[in-house]
């Protein structure tokens, strides 16, 4: 059993590694990003092509997978910091009662994560079908 002081480091710690890996993602996406622009200003899709809106419907939902893989990782690297208070919370209403009890936490995303993360993978996958669909189908006409 672990002391509410060393639940507190080890949520810290957690928050500490997960925003390292946060600002990393964010160049990378940031680079990714800029890559993209590049290939699309190239007129890489032909626009009187036919299949032209499945391309556009792939970036479309690249972007809404993008913006919520955002918030997805925010909210993720924001845990520990809530669940850091929360903590906070019960020892100080613990200590008001004199209760030395055992602190138990819950550690689940909130909704606005989960649903975050179901837009995040959908559109992800919805656009990388149309990608694979207007590829075949280019390289079939």
């Amino acid at each position: 059993m672990q002391t509410p002081w060393e639940l507190k480091k080890k949520l810290l710690d957690e928050h500490h590694d997960l925003y390292r890996k946060f600002t990393t993602l964010i160049l990378s996406l940031s680079t990714g990003a800029i890559g993209l622009l590049t290939t699309f200003r190239t007129n890489w899709i032909d626009s009187s092509d036919d299949c032209v809106t499945l391309a556009n419907l792939a970036l479309g939902l690249l972007l809404v997978s993008f913006i919520s893989g955002l918030i997805v990782q925010h909210r993720n690297m924001l845990r520990p910091l809530l669940h850091t208070q929360r903590v906070d919370e019960k020892v100080s209403k613990a200590t008001e009662k004199g209760d030395e009890g055992q602190l138990e936490i819950r550690r689940e995303p909130d909704i606005k994560e989960r649903i975050a993360y179901k837009v995040q993978i959908w559109s992800f996958y919805i656009a990388v079908v149309s990608v694979v669909s207007y590829v075949l189908i280019n390289i079939n006409s």
